[in-house]
């Protein structure tokens, strides 16, 4: 029975450690599990049993922290690049300690050693693109955060590093401006001091500082009302913001109130965009966002206000917007879309003919 007993309190204390890391088991607000020191779990497990989980864990996490990184492979500094972002906001206490212990005394310098910790050892990586698992790092931390009650570490370590480093702040600037998902949670898993401290850098230019406001509540998988969107308007926007809001492709869900709402303000039906909130190299229409998000009635609403089905969808790799749909497994969605793009074909064969005459 003591053997039970002492068994169990290790599963519980691993358990613990698993979800103060920010482990997550498929909560309405995220989509997957994110066990951020698997890695580190499994190279303790695979050794002697050590006396805890937890120290276990500790003890495999610092002896890559403590190692000369001349001596380690890429994938070792990888994870060092993990383990100094989680410690950096606000987790691990035991390696955080060991950190202070090693690295300084004084706790006004210890963010600063861990962020110069994070910079020398994501340019070691990649001489190309230095800072690429740094920002990747970020990103991951960002969406940790933004579920455990961190974000406000987050931003404040986002805005040191921007302050530290000159050259990290220009290649963020790159990829934040892109608006790639992969690239750009940051943004998405942020909140109003995230995107203030995007703008005060010259990270995010001002239109793009209000697409992701307007944006944002789907970061919560709430859909927003259209009121908000409304006082926008009263503020004055751009149209392209409207563009924007109507190509984005994924992780959104919109209504035919939200789509008309795009259009009526001014929203461009037929715009086309290849540097938009879109995947990498991918030249969206509205309706082709509207497809990639499964929404047959906002399809119809687009079609009703003039959007063009025949349109060339460049950088996709499929001639048509019903392809495109059956290469996204939508397939009676396909079908209905393959029989209006023949109707139109032939309504313009038509009016070419009318036109010869």
């Amino acid at each position: 029975m003591e053997g039970i007993i002492g068994s169990r309190q290790l599963i519980n204390t691993g358990i613990r450690l698993l979800t103060d890391a920010g482990g997550d088991f498929y909560t309405p607000e995220s989509s997957q599990p994110d066990f951020v020191n698997t890695w580190i779990i499994d190279s303790a497990l695979n050794g002697s049993p050590k006396a805890t989980f937890e120290d276990n864990v500790v003890e495999c996490a610092w002896d890559l922290l403590s190692s000369d990184t001349d001596m380690l492979d890429k994938d070792a500094i990888r994870k060092c690049i993990v383990i100094l972002t989680e410690i950096a906001a606000g987790r691990h206490h035991k390696l955080l300690f060991l950190w202070k212990k090693a690295h300084c005394d004084n706790e006004s310098t210890v963010r600063y050693s861990l962020l110069r910790g994070l910079l020398s050892r994501s340019s070691l990586l990649d001489n190309i693109h230095p800072y690429k698992h740094l920002q990747f790092a970020l990103g991951h931390m960002f969406f940790i955060c933004n579920h455990t009650g961190y974000i406000d570490q987050a931003n404040t370590i986002l805005s040191s590093l921007i302050e530290m480093s000159v050259d990290f702040a220009e290649y963020l600037a790159i990829y934040v401006s892109s608006w790639w998902y992969h690239t750009c949670k940051i943004v998405y898993y942020g909140n109003e001091e995230t995107l203030k401290i995007l703008e005060r850098t010259g990270l995010l230019e001002s239109n793009s500082v209000i697409y992701w406001k307007m944006l944002s509540p789907w970061a919560s998988s709430d859909y927003p009302n259209l009121s908000v969107w409304q006082r926008y308007m009263e503020d004055g926007i751009d149209c392209i913001v409207l563009n924007w809001l109507l190509i984005t492709p994924m992780h959104t869900r919109y209504s035919e109130q939200q789509v008309e709402f795009l259009i009526d303000a001014g929203g461009d039906p037929n715009y086309v965009c290849s540097n938009g909130p879109s995947t990498a190299g991918l030249v969206y229409t509205p309706l082709a966002a509207a497809v990639c998000r499964g929404e047959t009635d906002t399809i119809h609403v687009l079609l009703q206000r003039g959007a063009d089905i025949l349109a060339n969808l460049k950088g996709v790799p499929v001639p048509a917007l019903s392809d495109y749909a059956e290469m996204l497994g939508m397939i009676q969605l396909a079908d209905e879309l393959r029989t209006i793009e023949r109707e139109e074909r032939a309504k313009r064969n038509v009016a070419m003919c009318l036109g010869m005459l």
